[in-house]
């Protein structure tokens, strides 16, 4: 009965078989492309393994870092070194002049306003005479408290012109005139010789330059200031001590000057006032065109290399890492080219091929009784992905550890690396003669995953 339930089984059994075999494409089913299956991922696998302990990398280092090697230039390289270029373009920037721009159009409005309010002052002197000529006859002397004091039937008549032509005269002006000083000017008719030495402290006050405050100027010695005059826009520079004066030097020099003169106490009072208030700043500070020659003075200064010639020691072991040694660590890793890495791991992937593919050639063809199938060559390639992925993580935990111990070191780990392992495994399954071989493969692929240490 046994029999008959178990016989119906293994037809059951075949069609399963051959219906798993129905997913796998026939060209699969093939033994050669199996195994170059095998071989290509396998050469993969050990290739990505090995690949990083021929990459010599720079290790990366902070600033106060000790290193933990010597380290040299690989190639001649330029660094730049940005601290230098910045404090040569901020002293540029320091050394560019602040700029003023001289207002040329101050005096040439000043000088008109004055020109034309005595000219109207004598104008109507011409067309009212003799009554404007005689007005001063007519008119006292001013009073103490600064009005005109009534001399005659008509004061009152002549009292209202002449604070009629003062509101002219202050509105030609642009500024209001006190009446002691209105009636020097109008006793004097408004001559044309008041009128010049008026001109003439204008034109030396405005031709020094008038500031509105000095606060903004250089001081430090090396520092310079550019005048540029508005209308014709000539420049030219100038350096402590500046002979020009804020508003209220240009006020006391004016005095000054008039004094100097000498003559009439009344009529040098009435041009002090007169060319004090025509007096302004004429010299304006750019703080667009100062920011424009900084900016351009900045930019204009190139930046500061270093030059680094090959096999140049960059660091020595034990060294602390400073500025210097770390600004030229990064100028050699910004200069490296990515492309020799792809050249390595081709060459490892091609070697590593060319390894296992002698080892499954000479176990096929001298030793042909071990009948290695495509499975056999798959638990060899596990074996030895296994070994070599051990072989890495230890490499890398030794890496890690350094020297941080006394009593062993990380290098001493490397030992206690299963490489013999594997030729034991191949021992047991394929006999101690295949196991020989397979242990020279191991020993050449584990080779690359410690090349310093080997």
């Amino acid at each position: 009965m046994d029999k008959e339930k178990r016989e119906p089984d293994k037809p059951k059994n075949k069609a399963k078989a051959a219906q798993g075999k129905n997913f796998i494409p026939g060209a699969l089913r093939k033994a050669s492309v199996q195994k170059l299956l095998i071989l290509t991922g396998f050469s993969l696998i050990v290739s990505l393994l090995i690949t990083p302990s021929f990459l010599v990398e720079t290790p990366f280092y902070q600033l106060g870092d000790i290193a933990n090697r010597n380290i040299k230039a690989k190639r001649d390289f330029l660094v730049e070194d940005r601290e230098a270029t910045l404090k040569k373009r901020e002293e540029a920037a320091r050394q560019a002049p602040v700029v003023y721009d001289l207002d040329e159009s101050v005096s040439q409005r000043s000088q008109e306003r004055l020109e034309a309010a005595f000219q109207a002052m004598r104008d109507r002197a011409q067309g009212l005479s003799p009554t404007f000529e005689n007005q001063s006859g007519q008119l006292a002397a001013p009073s103490p408290s600064g009005s005109p004091q009534q001399a005659g039937p008509d004061a009152s008549d002549l009292a209202g012109r002449f604070f009629e032509n003062k509101k002219e005269f202050e509105a030609l002006l642009g500024f209001q005139v006190p009446e002691p000083v209105f009636s020097i000017l109008h006793e004097r008719q408004f001559s044309k010789r008041l009128q010049e030495r008026i001109a003439h402290l204008l034109n030396a006050a405005f031709e020094q330059g008038v500031v509105s405050g000095k606060s903004r100027l250089p001081q430090v010695q090396g520092e310079h200031l550019l005048i540029r005059t508005t209308l014709s826009q000539e420049e030219r520079p100038s350096t402590p001590p500046y002979v020009f004066q804020d508003l209220e030097q240009a006020r006391k020099l004016t005095k000054i000057q008039a004094l100097d003169d000498q003559g009439d106490a009344s009529e040098i009072i009435a041009v002090v006032f007169l060319a004090s208030q025509f007096l302004q700043p004429n010299l304006l500070f750019n703080l667009q065109e100062t920011e424009q020659r900084r900016k351009e003075a900045y930019t204009s200064i190139k930046p500061v290399y270093l030059q680094i010639m090959k096999n140049e020691m960059l660091v020595r072991e034990g060294q602390r890492v400073g500025p210097e040694e770390l600004l030229k660590l990064r100028g050699q890793e910004q200069g490296k080219s990515y492309g020799r890495h792809f050249l390595v791991f081709i060459t490892l992937f091609l070697f590593s091929g060319l390894c296992i593919w002698v080892f499954a050639y000479v176990a096929v063809q001298h030793f042909p009784s071990n009948r290695m199938e495509s499975k056999d060559f798959l638990f060899l390639g596990i074996v030895l992905i296994l070994i070599l992925g051990i072989g890495a993580f230890t490499v890398w935990v030794a890496d890690s550890v350094g020297d941080a111990s006394l009593s062993m070191t990380g290098k001493t780990l490397i030992y206690a690396i299963p490489i013999s392992a594997g030729g034991m495994i191949a021992c047991i399954f394929f006999g101690i003669t295949l196991s020989l071989i397979f242990s020279l493969l191991i020993s050449l692929t584990e080779i690359g995953v410690f090349p310093r240490t080997a």
